[in-house]
């Protein structure tokens, strides 16, 4: 293969601070006029603020609930600090590990720990990392990146050995973190890599030494690197290293960017399997290297409405970042700028692109899509190698930078008809990992588990839902609870989603618990389907562990879905029992009409009408009494899916 591109650390430094340090994003783009926000405070900090429960605190101490990832994956979520608050809606079974970044590192060997010391309870012990075995790693970094800090520190082995006491001292004060996860940049000469080599081994003895003086109550520290895009054994000794680390997290980006003179793709394929094959002949075992792929594309404004195009200005305003949600919402539902815009695909460096124009002037934006993400996450799974022997393996999993761009905390609720602060989340890359990490044979895939303390805030209180009648005034809610523990109980979880209501009248009522789907803030009219629990085909089935109490029994229940038509379709009644028991619905079986009154969705009409790929929602619960009856608790637990062959086709995405 040839070598047209090599990345240069000066461009590397260019495009990180656009992307992770305090000047985050391009200037918005004018198009439309998002209606004002309602007054309301956000859901985290609503979250924050709520005592902990003690009960739950119990019940996450005895959770085995551990991530769907076969153990011969990592699948790490980076999560910077000033991304707080959105994690209330991370989907835990699809990751292993959690970086909460950053812990910098001072010239003095001085550790600012102030935002890691405060950071959100799901974090924490007791929190929902934990109760879903999910590990969290402290993201240690030379001071904002600032070389002559690195210099300083890593040439000095009493700055070295401060620098380690004090990594000592932090996890010894925390009860919740099981590594350390190195994010050293940018460049430097030969006497700072040899000083970085002999920091790690001292580092990776200091933690096994902490781990070894209590080994009943401490566990075995990890210690991960994150390297370079490019290769270079003038930044790191491979040889002296890789003994004493868990994982290189190799960064398959950015060879796009901010220091672009021609548009391109952010994460190339073709470069990022070069240079992880550069690794791997430097010595990096193949269950050693994690890819590191971006969540995140680019916009650039551009000479020519196409890929490829001449950037006359690197520094103009409307250049920066954009997330993976907005460029699929931009290329699939938007309406701004004439949308939803055209997504072309360039195959060799595989990824998406789309442009539009402002004043006569061409933006081009690039980005991995569905097709492409699938792909580059499959690489963990089957690497490849075109001009050498390092092909046909696995390597050791796959990180992304970062969790925030599959989400955005700024939405529409259709039903009180007003711009809010609640997050609507992108699902496809935990279903990725999920289906393409998890061991062979897996058939069955959580849509969610409900471990942990805290809430998904989409499952809604079917008071909330003008489908919900025949209640009680204010007799209706749900919350996380402890799961029953009785015969049946699902084999690991020990909290699940109770649903409390009560019915008022005489005929009857129905009460609708779903994961709700909001609009954009921008484009009020359009619902984000793809902000959905779950997006799946037609021929799907469906799975939930359900305990009833005993004025629950006779009640029923049913699955409903919303097709590609943005119809309601729902299965039939099932009839609920005391105590535990599984309800299922295959929808490629019976399916009937759904009658709703939410704006924005539409009257089933009995049948699940879809183009073939993942474009079915998975929307909820009606629980049904034909009776007044007494109060009634109903606690949901492990809803999963699996396609009617036992197997998901992974390949069938969006065909949009």
């Amino acid at each position: 293969m040839t070598r047209p591109f090599r990345f240069l650390p000066g461009a590397f430094r260019a495009i990180f601070f656009l992307i992770s340090g305090t000047a985050l994003f391009a200037a918005p783009e004018p198009g439309h006029s998002p209606p004002a926000r309602a007054a309301l405070p956000a859901e985290a900090t609503l979250a924050e603020a709520a005592p902990p429960d003690p009960a739950l605190k119990g019940a996450i101490a005895n959770s085995a609930v551990r991530p769907v990832i076969d153990p011969r994956y990592i699948v790490f979520g980076y999560h910077p600090s000033y991304r707080d608050g959105i994690e209330f809606h991370y989907r835990w079974h699809a990751l292993t590990h959690i970086g909460y970044a950053f812990v910098d590192f001072t010239d003095s060997g001085a550790l600012q720990t102030a935002s890691w010391d405060g950071r959100p309870s799901a974090f924490k012990a007791g929190g929902s990392a934990e109760a879903n075995g999910v590990k969290v790693h402290m993201v240690l970094r030379n001071d904002n990146f600032l070389e002559p800090v690195l210099d300083t520190v890593m040439r000095s082995p009493a700055l070295r050995q401060t620098v380690i006491a004090n990594v000592i001292a932090a996890i010894s004060a925390d009860s919740y973190v099981q590594g350390i996860s190195l994010d050293l940049e940018f460049d430097w000469e030969a006497e700072t890599r040899d000083g970085i080599t002999l920091f790690v081994r001292d580092l990776r003895a200091a933690l096994d030494a902490w781990t070894a003086a209590d080994p009943a109550n401490r566990p075995r520290m990890e210690l991960n690197y994150y390297m370079s895009p490019t290769f270079s054994s003038r930044r790191y000794d491979i040889p002296g290293l890789i003994g004493h680390l868990d994982h290189v997290i190799l960064s398959c980006y950015p060879w796009a960017g901010g220091f672009s003179t021609r548009v391109g793709a952010v994460a190339d394929r073709r470069f990022f399997v070069r240079e992880g094959n550069d690794y791997i002949n430097a010595g990096v075992p193949h269950p050693k290297l994690v890819l590191a792929l971006p969540l995140y594309g680019f916009r650039w404004e551009t000479d020519s409405p196409v890929y490829g195009a001449t950037i006359p200005d690197r520094d103009a305003p409307a250049n920066g970042a954009v997330g993976f949600k907005d460029a699929l919402y931009a290329t699939t539902l938007g309406l701004s700028f004439g949308g939803p815009l055209t997504r072309n695909f360039e195959e060799a460096p595989e990824v998406a692109w789309y442009t539009y124009s402002i004043g006569g002037v061409p933006r081009v934006v690039t980005f991995d899509d569905d097709r492409a993400l699938e792909s580059k996450i499959a690489l963990a799974r089957d690497w490849e190698d075109p001009d050498g022997s390092n092909g046909g393996r696995p390597v050791g999993g796959v990180a992304f930078w970062e969790m925030y761009w599959i989400a955005t905390e700024d939405s529409y609720d259709p039903i009180g008809q007003q711009v809010v602060e609640r997050t609507r989340t992108y699902p496809h890359v935990y279903q990725f990992c999920a289906e393409i990490l998890s061991p062979p044979g897996t058939t069955k895939f959580p849509i969610a588990r409900f471990e942990g303390n805290n809430p998904d805030f989409r499952w809604r209180d079917p008071d909330e839902s003008p489908d919900t009648r025949g209640t009680a005034p204010n007799a209706t809610s749900r919350s996380l609870a402890p799961a029953p523990g009785a015969p049946g109980a699902p084999p690991e979880s020990t909290i699940g989603m109770a649903v409390d209501y009560a019915f008022a009248g005489f005929d009857g009522g129905r009460a609708f618990f779903r994961h709700e789907i909001l609009a954009d803030d921008g484009d009020t009219g359009v619902l984000d389907r793809w902000a959905a629990a779950a997006l799946v085909t037609a021929d799907t089935q469906f799975e939930v562990f359900v305990h009833a109490s005993l004025t629950a029994v006779a009640d029923t229940v049913r699955f409903v879905v919303m097709d590609d038509d943005l119809q309601l379709e729902m299965s039939p009644p099932l009839r609920l029992q005391a105590g535990w028991q599984v309800l299922s619905w295959d929808m490629a079986e019976r399916v009937l009409p759904y009658n709703t009154s939410e704006p924005l969705y539409r009257d089933g009409d009995g049948a699940i009408d879809t183009r073939g790929g993942r474009d079915i929602a998975f929307l909820g619960f009606l629980i049904e009494r034909n009776t007044m009856g007494s109060p009634a608790r109903v606690v949901f637990d492990e809803l999963v899916y699996t396609a009617s062959d036992g197997a998901q086709d992974s390949g069938a995405w969006m065909l949009y």
